[in-house]
């Protein structure tokens, strides 16, 4: 089990942790999934640019 999962049953640790309730976050995660995935394609971990172009991501992993 991830530990979004474990936040994700435990509604008033999963609110303390993201100020969100899990119907807000859940909302919300597939607009920052999309501008992170795109941030990176040509950045690296470390927010330098990627050094050998952009990286094309050809699978994502779901988060449930």
């Amino acid at each position: 089990m991830s530990q979004y999962q474990e936040y994700a049953e435990k509604p008033g640790e999963f609110l303390a942790l993201t100020g969100y309730t899990r119907q807000e976050f859940d909302a919300l995660l597939p607009h920052f999934r999309h501008h992170y995935y795109e941030w990176m394609k040509i950045h690296r971990l470390d927010g330098k640019p990627a050094a050998n172009g952009p990286i094309v991501i050809t699978r994502t992993v779901p988060y449930r």
